[in-house]
């Protein structure tokens, strides 16, 4: 806490540094994509927000605050796999550039120090799920704007795609209909779990605008996320089993159409298809004992792609090995385990920070979701929040269903 000194003579307001920062970082991972929109000096917004935390860390470990144990694992755990494949990389003649790239966004575990040692109550929690809601909404309208403005012919799709490529690399038309693809849009998804969760009319109807920008966005990845997200809550839902029927239909239709109708009326889906194909074949040539184990190396790519993967998870076995899987996978246990025992104790806290977990993990079978800051902060929400559910008895977002049957 800081003061501020207030006017007058007054004895000012207490501020909380550490909230304070926390909302900056969590409006910019929500809203701003990869981090690359906004550039201050020599460095990125996100790069000083993590400096920043890292800074208000140390701190409070000079004021003999304590870090979980299994936080120190997850970190010291990713940082000697990361050095054993930059070495393999550097063995590999990787470039220092080409390492870089893939080191860099995985540092991004590291703000699960400052998340824990910040978020440690209900408003907190609450603080962070009303910023990704408020932000999936602002996407979400602007997706849908852009769209109807470029299809009714009211914006020139060249105007429109000039200024926002020249802007970043986050944004990405789908042919000249106005389908516009955002990095950032993997909030919408999230952002739509967490809205499920609340009962107002107001939530329901922002629910429909967010999986009309997803629609919009032309992105067929997105929508088959949510409805594995879907089955996945049938299956550990609170629900009685006519719903259970009934939630599995409905999105089992709805997902089917609306990625067939993507896949008609959006170009570039076959040739998009294809290149995940081959990337698939060309890292499964390259398989052998020792790289099946512990990976090419960071920054040894395929001839189709010399960078990032569009299939996350190709990337992970072919750069990291069955090591890099290891510790998702090992990352995913703790998950799991935080969250069977948080559910018994507030299930509408619970199974959204669950569920949003799940959506990164099916979206990042098409695009480089899980091992980007984008898809990082979401594990670390959920880590983090469903260790506060469980450390506190929250009062539930909404009432759940007494006759409901649990799986």
């Amino acid at each position: 806490m800081i003061l501020v000194p207030g006017i007058g003579g007054g004895k000012g307001v207490r501020i909380d540094v550490g909230v304070s920062l926390l909302l900056i970082v969590a409006l910019e991972a929500s809203l701003l994509g990869s981090g690359r929109l906004v550039v201050i000096g020599p460095l990125t917004l996100k790069m000083w927000l993590f400096l920043g935390s890292q800074m208000y860390v140390l701190y409070r470990l000079m004021a003999h605050e304590s870090i979980k144990l299994s936080s120190v694992v997850i970190i010291i755990s990713l940082f000697s796999i990361l050095c054993l494949d930059m070495t393999i990389g550097v063995l590999q003649h990787a470039t220092a550039e080409l390492i870089g790239q893939d080191v860099s966004p995985l540092l991004y575990i590291v703000m699960l120090l400052f998340i824990e040692m910040v978020v440690r109550t209900k408003n907190q929690l609450q603080l962070i799920i009303r910023i990704i809601e408020s932000a999936a909404m602002l996407m979400s309208i602007g997706c849908i704007a852009i769209a109807a403005l470029v299809f009714t012919g009211i914006l020139s799709f060249v105007r429109v795609y000039g200024w926002l490529s020249s802007s970043s690399q986050e944004f990405m038309f789908r042919g000249d209909i106005g389908f516009l693809f955002y990095k950032g849009f993997l909030y919408v998804g999230v952002g739509i779990i967490f809205l499920a969760f609340e009962r107002s009319v107001v939530a329901k109807l922002s629910i429909i605008v967010a999986i009309t920008a997803l629609i919009c966005s032309g992105t067929r990845g997105f929508i088959v996320a949510l409805g594995a997200v879907i089955l996945l809550h049938v299956m550990t839902g609170m629900m009685s089993l006519r719903k259970k029927v009934m939630y599995v239909c409905v999105s089992c239709v709805g997902v089917l159409l609306i990625v067939v109708l993507l896949s008609s009326i959006s170009p570039g889906k076959a040739h998009s298809d294809t290149m995940r194909i081959n990337t698939m074949y060309q890292v499964i040539g390259r398989i052998t004992p020792l790289s099946l184990i512990f990976g090419n190396g960071l920054g040894v790519g395929v001839p189709g792609w010399s960078g990032h993967m569009e299939i996350a998870y190709a990337e992970i076995v072919h750069k990291q090995g069955l090591l890099g899987i290891t510790w998702w996978v090992s990352v995913f246990i703790l998950l799991v385990t935080r969250y069977r025992r948080a559910r018994y104790i507030n299930y509408t806290y619970a199974q959204p920070l669950f569920l949003s977990v799940i959506f990164v993990i099916a979206e990042s079978a098409t695009n480089p979701f899980i091992n980007n800051p984008i898809g990082i902060f979401v594990w670390i929400i959920a880590l983090v929040g469903l260790d506060v559910v469980s450390r506190n008895h929250l009062p539930p977002r909404f009432p759940v269903q007494s006759n409901c049957a649990v799986l």
